[in-house]
Parts: C-alpha cells; sequence; structure tokens
C-alpha cells in the first residue's frame, strides 16, 4: 500500500507544473480588455455564468474592443511575461510562465 501512495504522490508532483499551465475556457463573453504592465488583462464571463480576469497577448486589448458584449471563442498558447516581483520595472529579467489568451474568433 505504501509503495502506492508514493507512487501516486510522485505522479501528482510532476503533473502539479501542467496544472498549472491549465488554459482557461474555450468560449466566452467578453466584458472588458485593458493594458497593464506585463499583459492585457481581458475580463471573460464563461459560458457556466463565471467572470474571470485573464492575461492576454498585448495585441488581443486593440482586437477584443471590437468584441466586447460578443460571445467569442479563445485560443491559449503558454508564453513568458515579467515576473510579478518586477513590478512593472522594464530593467527587471526575471520572468515566469503562464497561459495567455493569444486569440479571439467570433
Amino acid at each position: 500500500m505504501t509503495i502506492k501512495v508514493w507512487h501516486l504522490a510522485a505522479m501528482l508532483a510532476l503533473a502539479a507544473p501542467a496544472l498549472a499551465q491549465t488554459p482557461g475556457p474555450a468560449r466566452g463573453t467578453v466584458l472588458s480588455a485593458e493594458n497593464g504592465d506585463i499583459a492585457c488583462y481581458v475580463r471573460i464571463r464563461d459560458e457556466a455564468g463565471q467572470t474571470r480576469s485573464w492575461m492576454a497577448d498585448f495585441d488581443i486589448c486593440n482586437r477584443a474592443e471590437r468584441s466586447i458584449g460578443r460571445m467569442v471563442g479563445l485560443t491559449w498558447s503558454a508564453a513568458s511575461v515579467q515576473h510579478p516581483s518586477c513590478q512593472g520595472d522594464p530593467s527587471c529579467r526575471r520572468t515566469q510562465r503562464v497561459m495567455l489568451i493569444s486569440g479571439i474568433t467570433r
């Protein structure tokens, strides 16, 4: 029994980084889009009615304005962004890997 518990714990530890990279919803209603220090932030209401702000590529903010109030398809991709500890300092080189909205389709 102990071996099985260890094996399960090891599998979960290996899966943890992948779980942190899970993309958000495939579809949702765009409520707002705003450029931030490290990414564009898009508020989305998913098909279950949950509202959340998601990070997106900066160019998504320009395109999202036309989609506010509309149900859209969302494409996600992994990307490196400046680490929050940098507090927007352009000379800071620390990064973190996150899932970003990389595309919006109608």
